[in-house]
Parts: structure tokens; sequence; C-alpha cells
């Protein structure tokens, strides 16, 4: 009916009985469903679209109770057989679910240990990191004077150079990474849904490779970490799968 109007549906169009002469009760099958969905009447007068088109999308949207499965039309055989179908499917479905998670957990793993390895590399050029700040702080504020025209003692200088040097330290960003990947591992080594703790890990563990990137502008440092946010990308690329 609706499907040969050349206009919107009213509610008007609602409110008309859905058979003539009007009924107040129908019964609807579908070869798909395994269940009758039965529409009564809101009215005296008989079944109405709106009846039918909420009855449907009540029953569509509801949990599927004992009612609909053990019900007198069909047979204890049919029953049996549709009873080992499901169990079947749920196992296959559970034994997929199972492969995928074991195949997920051994490529965050991998990745982990990638981290830990560049993260290692990173640690290495920590001091020499050091030394080379340390140098160009001090030449840097050494020609600042020079230009103004003034003296600055040196243990002053000593004092603002060690400042800056430690703020370009990457040894706190690296603790804190070497923390989340722990805690990653231990996410997914448990039982328990892990999806949103591993996405908020993976989010920190980029917060801290960024911090130590925008620290150096050396271009070992750079290539160390833009590698590094490589393996973390992929891992929260992987954990929009997991629970």
């Amino acid at each position: 009916m609706f499907r040969d109007l050349k206009r919107s549906v009213t509610g008007y169009d609602l409110t008309r009985f859905t058979t003539e002469p009007p009924t107040r009760y129908m019964k609807l099958s579908h070869d798909r469903l395994p269940w009758y969905i039965e529409v009564r009447a809101s009215n005296a007068d008989g079944v109405t679209f709106y009846d039918l088109f909420v009855q449907i999308q009540t029953v569509l949207s509801s949990r599927i109770k004992n009612s609909d499965f053990y019900n007198s039309e069909i047979t204890e055989e049919e029953r049996e057989a549709l009873t080992r179908l499901v169990r079947e499917t749920f196992a296959q479905m559970q034994a997929m679910r199972a492969r995928e998670g074991e195949t997920l957990q051994a490529d965050i793993t991998a990745r982990l240990a990638t981290i830990r390895r560049l993260s290692d590399e990173l640690a290495a050029h920590r001091e020499p990191i050091r030394s080379e700040l340390l140098a160009s702080y001090r030449q840097r504020v050494q020609e600042i004077a020079a230009q103004a025209g003034t003296d600055v003692n040196q243990d002053r200088i000593a004092q603002e150079v060690a400042i800056m040097v430690e703020k370009g330290d990457i040894a706190e960003e690296l603790t804190r990474l070497a923390h989340h990947v722990e805690q990653t591992e231990k996410a997914i080594a448990g039982k328990e849904p892990a999806g949103k703790k591993l996405d908020f890990l993976s989010q920190e563990m980029l917060r801290e490779i960024n911090t130590m990137g925008s620290k150096s502008r050396a271009s070992n440092i750079r290539m160390l970490v833009v590698e590094l946010k490589t393996e973390v990308e992929r891992i929260r690329e992987q954990v929009q799968n997991v629970e």
C-alpha cells in the first residue's frame, strides 16, 4: 500500500486498517523468522498499520525467550536439530574469536618487544645528547652575552645551562614509556576485557614519544621516534578489535 503512495506517509495513513474487513488479531510469519508475530488491535475496531508496525518493531528488538524457542509448532526432532546447530555455531564462533585473540596478542607482544628495543636505543643516546645540549646551550648563552656586550658570571651560566639541559632530558619520558609497555603486557595477558585500557595506554605511549621527539633535533633520535610512533600506532589500530 505505502509503496504505491506518491507522497509522504501521514499519521492518518497509520490509523487505517490493515485488512478489509478489519480484524482485531493477526498472526504473521516469515521464512527467516523462527517465530510468529502476533498483532492485536489497540482499539475495538481492528488492527491498524500503526499497531502492525509497532508490534513488528517491538518483536524484532526483543530478546528471544524460551517460549519463542520451545513451542508446539516444531517437533522434538526439529528442536534437537536446531539446538545442535546453535551450539555448533556458537562453538565455532568462540573458537574463531579465540584464534583472533591469540593472533592479536602475538602481534601486540611482538610490537611491544620492538618498542622496548627502540627505547633502549634511545636511552643509549641519552648521555651524548645531554653533552651536545650542554655545549650548545653554553655556546649560545656566551654568544648572546657577547652580542649584548656584557659579562655573565660563569657559575650563573652553568646553572642556567644545567636547567635547560634537564628540561631537554628524555629520562622521565623513557621511564613512563617503559611503565606503559609493562601495563600493556599485563592487560593483554589478563582474562578481563581490556579494549578501553589498551586504547588509553597506546595514547599515553604516543604522548611520551611525541614529547621525546620535541626535545631533540638530532636526526638519529628523530628516526627512532618515528619508528616508535609507527609501532604504537599499529598497536592502537589492533586494540580497536579488542573488547
